[in-house]
């Protein structure tokens, strides 16, 4: 198994299980993702009724050994993994293509016992809190975009009984986006007004009927972007170089709360004027409960 740390502050790395490297590690405990139920009990009905049901955050310990050949050498390691492990500054955890960001609870922590502790060899731990308890891919988010792909013409030959395309649009778009993860997934959506004038772009959930409708009349070339992503919620307009704040322009109907439902989604685009010119992308990171095989 080959894991791979990453400090997101200091961008300093740490690899395990392949190639020579001076650091080894022993276990890897993910620990597990529990459900905390909030629940009511009536009269008369057995058992309870849940309301909600959120998740806990995820206790990670990181078991390993420094290798070294003298006491000098030791110091220089140790000295690596005292600044690695610092509480305040995320730490990711890559496996495979998945990743899990944790923040240390403490620093780190030698072993106490001389033969766990001596010039050639020293064992560590470190105690870890995955605040966010899932697993997100490790580079890249889900992206996909929806507008008219052209085709050649040329020669210009119009078979019979069959005609012509002179575009298409791709089977997996904006408006049937599957999101194959454990959880609903924020989004960040663009509105690109690529052919012409827009007035109020419009995205719609026809599962759910949530929708964001931004007042906005864009001209060509501008770009509306939103967040729907939970701790980094925006609205702005992209026009060139400048970005605007936009976010008071959001209908107070709107759900900025909207996400990405697991399974195949249904969506809309729209506007109150000139939809036909509009351009659309979305992306997003889906996130699983537990990735281990």
């Amino acid at each position: 198994m080959h894991i791979h740390l990453e400090n997101n502050t200091t961008n300093k790395t740490l690899s395990f299980g392949q190639g020579d490297t001076p650091y080894a590690i022993n276990q890897l405990d993910i620990g597990v993702v529990s459900g905390e139920h909030n629940t009511t009990k009536y009269i008369n009905l057995n058992g309870s009724y849940v309301n909600k049901t959120s998740l806990g955050v995820r206790d990670v310990t990181l078991t390993g050994w420094i290798f070294a050949t003298s006491d000098a050498q030791m110091k220089e390691r140790k000295e690596f993994l005292n600044k690695f492990f610092n509480p305040r500054q995320e730490i990711s955890i890559y496996y495979n293509e998945y990743a899990l960001i944790v923040r240390p609870d403490a620093s780190i922590k030698y072993s106490t016992e001389k033969y766990e502790n001596r010039t050639v060899l020293c064992k560590w731990i470190a105690q870890c809190t995955a605040f966010n308890p899932l697993w997100r891919l490790k580079h890249a988010k889900v992206y996909r975009e929806a507008r008219t792909m052209g085709v050649p013409i040329f020669p210009f030959i119009i078979p019979e009984q069959r005609g012509f395309s002179f575009g298409y649009m791709p089977a997996t778009s904006v408006t049937n986006v599957p999101n194959f993860g454990d959880v609903d997934a924020g989004f960040v959506l663009r509105f690109i007004a690529e052919e012409g004038q827009v007035i109020n772009p419009k995205i719609v959930d026809n599962k759910t009927q949530k929708y964001i409708e931004i007042i906005v009349d864009m001209n060509i070339g501008d770009i509306v972007e939103i967040s729907t992503i939970p701790g980094d919620k925006y609205a702005k307009l992209i026009k060139g170089q400048s970005e605007i704040d936009i976010f008071k322009s959001v209908t107070k109907q709107s759900s900025m709360d909207m996400a990405l439902s697991v399974g195949v989604n249904d969506l809309t685009i729209n506007a109150v004027e000139n939809a036909v010119n509009l351009a659309t992308s979305i992306s997003f990171s889906p996130e699983w409960l537990e990735v281990q095989t």
